[in-house]
């Protein structure tokens, strides 16, 4: 049974061919798919940012974890331009490639004796000018094929495109380099692991995540991502709402069109990795009156230092900022981070501390530009 009548398959065929390797058979074996268990339902959705995403509901709550990254480490404080790469090789040279490999995200103590692993491969043709042809292979960890999709991109543009495979909880991003790509989303119930790889020459990059609830994966809407100018933007290649802070370590983004406020951290120990976490405005309003992102990353054991942050979206520039309520706090930071407009702008507060989470309550107390006292303490 042929998954796909779509024409670019026989021209992917044509540049394997062409550079001497055998093409994959995009005919599924129906009988290898079923295996032991039900037959696989296969229900693959394309969406590819073209007029904005503003339609896109919310970005589900991250983790405070950091993703790796092929862009480079160096980054400096966002310009008013998005650098985007365009494809090297010419049409003739063949298809360029990339594989990520997206394991099972466990989120309890209850680890299957026999996780099965997906992976996802992009293989990148160029067409004339700067457009070009992307096809994706999913495949379980035998190889066996399991879904085929294509899209079409502009090497020339800050768009991407997304690609769902969401009867396994599968969804993959094609973008410019970035340094980490995000999902918009109404929930994340469960566990989620990701990977990115860069396909070659172009500069462009796959990024892979699974689900460990698939019905999660139908859901995605579409995707925020940073460059390495440190500018957040939509799927569409559009900014939103985003501020650095001097020393480029640190960048909030708030876009009230997506629902989505985010914090993202450059790690101590890798340089390439980002820490960050979001959550949607509608749902934040809720239990905070106002947006707020609080927690702390680090291992459990005993006597190790775990960093923690606060961020807190104010209508005005703050001043005065104290923290308080941590034990042993140390290597306190406070600043200010503007993103974009005067009304919007966020109290970034981090700090160290050997307490474990959730044995204490960090508290921030601030000044107003008009005077009025403000404060926030967590639960």
């Amino acid at each position: 049974m042929n998954l796909s009548t779509d024409p670019f398959e026989d021209q992917l065929r044509d540049h394997l061919d062409a550079a001497g390797a055998s093409a994959p058979d995009l005919d599924l074996d129906t009988a290898a798919v079923i295996g032991e268990g039900s037959r696989l339902v296969r229900r693959r959705r394309i969406v590819a940012a073209a007029g904005g995403v503003a339609a896109a509901t919310v970005l589900a709550v991250g983790t405070y974890g950091a993703l790796t990254s092929g862009a480079p480490a160096s980054v400096s404080v966002p310009g008013s331009s998005v650098r985007t790469p365009t494809l090297s090789p010419s049409p003739n040279e063949g298809p360029i490639s990339a594989t990520v490999t997206l394991a099972m995200s466990i989120s309890g103590d209850a680890i299957p004796p026999n996780p099965q692993e997906y992976s996802v491969t992009a293989q990148l043709v160029q067409g004339s000018g700067t457009t070009a042809s992307a096809a994706l292979t999913l495949r379980d960890s035998k190889g066996g094929l399991l879904d085929t999709a294509s899209t079409d991109l502009d090497l020339g543009s800050a768009r991407s495109s997304l690609v769902h495979f969401d009867s396994v909880g599968v969804v993959a991003v094609l973008s410019p380099g970035s340094l980490w790509v995000d999902l918009v989303a109404p929930l994340r119930e469960g566990g989620m692991t990701s990977d990115d790889a860069t396909l070659g020459a172009s500069g462009w990059q796959l990024t892979g995540f699974r689900f460990e609830k698939p019905s999660v994966a139908p859901q995605v809407a579409g995707a925020v991502r940073m460059t390495p100018d440190l500018a957040v933007l939509d799927g569409a290649g559009e900014a939103v709402p985003h501020g650095a802070s001097a020393d480029g370590l640190r960048v909030v983004y708030w876009s009230e069109a997506l629902d989505t406020f985010g914090f993202v951290e450059r790690d101590d120990t890798d340089q390439k990795l980002w820490n960050r976490t979001s959550t949607w405005p509608s749902e934040a309003r809720k239990t905070h009156g106002r947006l707020v992102l609080a927690g702390s990353s680090g291992s459990g054991t005993a006597g190790a230092v775990h960093r923690g942050y606060i961020v807190i979206q104010v209508a005005s520039k703050a001043t005065d900022i104290v923290l308080s309520g941590v034990p042993s706090a140390a290597n306190v930071r406070t600043e200010v981070i503007a993103m974009g407009s005067a009304d919007a702008n966020a109290i970034v507060a981090t700090y160290e501390t050997t307490a474990r989470p959730g044995s204490y309550k960090p508290s921030l107390a601030w000044t107003e530009a008009s005077g009025a006292a403000a404060s926030w303490t967590g639960s």
